[in-house]
């Protein structure tokens, strides 16, 4: 199993954001066929990015949620993707943090 996590930047303009997209779906074809596990938190931008690219090859998705607090804390607009993406994962872990900055 290849195990790939990728932590970004949150605040992309839709430029910035459709040129991470198109470079991580690169990268991640050349793992097409493999096992490939990729392991985010979600928070907006590059991170869900790059969970939406990890299921679009076939790879399976492991979330750590880091606080109790992590969703609410996400932007409106990220909220939607988080629970669309972390519904799609085989594994979510949670820490017992309360709070953290997403």
């Amino acid at each position: 199993m290849i195990r790939i996590a990728v932590s970004g930047h949150r605040d992309l303009t839709p430029e910035v954001a459709s040129l991470i997209d198109q470079a991580v779906r690169a990268e991640l074809a050349t793992y097409r066929g493999a096992e490939l596990l990729g392991m985010s938190c979600l928070a907006s931008g590059a991170d869900q990015i790059f969970a939406r690219a990890v299921l679009a090859v076939g790879g399976q998705l492991e979330v750590y949620v880091p606080a109790a607090q992590y969703r609410a804390r996400l932007p409106d607009e990220a909220k939607p993707g988080y629970d669309d993406l972390i519904s799609e994962a085989v594994a979510v872990h949670r820490f017992d943090h309360e709070e953290s900055t997403p």
